[in-house]
């Protein structure tokens, strides 16, 4: 609180391990006091005795805005908030301005750093990954296409030829499908044969050709496998983020929608969804 001792915000941050401790009022967080400041007020004040945490406000922060974001904030949103600000603490509030908690700019570190590595396997950037990429785009209001695909009747593969051989083919469909996207291209493996495609700066248009591309190579590409000759198709579901406004769980979702759409319709095909309504495309 605003009443605690200068010695005991101290104590509080030895005792926890923490670079930093947030003032509160009541439920609400006033500010935010850390090491740095501990030792700019020690200078000011030159002792512990009588020193309260408001007092250190006044003498060090006066007038420093407090950033705070909401609970609901994405992480990119919070990263942005950090950076714009140049903070290496930012606190977290509910509807009603009541703390929640508090990040460092360190986590964000460990957060990239733990989630923008690429699967290890197919090469593919990470499930996680992509969560932080849909984020920032729709955050930065950048346009971009979304192919949700599943490889049709992959258990046949590893039921057939072995596991060792299906890890092979699902690391060289990813590198295919690399090899046919424009470098500014997103290929994340979404989980098993699960692939998710970002196609970013598109036309509405755009989403179905690419994936309409995707589809017709990878049913005429041979998969050359320890001695195995082996084809696959896939299905997918596919959208433009210029017609809807939703968040990215919510296009990940209507894309999945689109996906087992096309599934059910025959495999081997695409379903593209548009605000009318959806439409197939593909059938040989």
């Amino acid at each position: 609180t605003l009443e605690t001792s200068f010695r005991k915000c101290i104590d509080q941050m030895v005792k926890r391990k923490v670079g930093s401790v947030v003032v509160i009022e009541g439920k609400k967080p006033i500010n935010i006091i850390t090491e740095s400041d501990i030792l700019q007020a020690f200078c000011f004040f030159n002792t512990l005795d009588d020193v309260t945490a408001k007092d250190i406000i006044a003498a060090i922060k006066p007038e420093e805005p407090l950033i705070t974001a909401l609970g609901t904030s994405t992480y990119y949103e919070c990263y942005q908030l950090i950076l714009k600000h140049g903070i290496k603490h930012l606190i977290i509030t509910d509807g009603e301005n009541n703390l929640i908690g508090i990040v460092a700019h360190a986590d964000f570190i460990k957060y990239l750093n733990d989630f923008t590595m690429k699967d290890a396997l197919t090469g593919a950037y990470t499930r996680h990954f992509l969560a932080f990429t849909l984020d920032r785009l729709i955050a930065e209001k950048k346009p971009f296409g979304m192919l949700f695909l599943d490889i049709d009747r992959f258990k046949l593969v590893n039921d057939n030829f072995g596991h060792r051989t299906g890890d092979l083919v699902l690391k060289e469909f990813s590198a295919l499908l690399r090899r046919t996207l424009r470098k500014t291209d997103f290929v994340f493996r979404y989980g098993g044969d699960e692939f998710v495609i970002i196609t970013p700066q598109t036309s509405p248009k755009e989403p179905k050709k690419v994936a309409l591309k995707l589809l017709h190579i990878t049913r005429h590409y041979i998969f050359n496998i320890l001695g195995h000759e082996i084809k696959i198709t896939f299905s997918g579901g596919v959208l433009s983020s210029n017609e809807f406004s939703l968040s990215s769980e919510e296009l990940l979702e209507l894309a999945d929608k689109g996906l087992y759409a096309a599934k059910h319709a025959g495999r081997n095909l695409i379903c593209v969804i548009r605000k009318e309504g959806m439409e197939y495309a593909g059938q040989d």
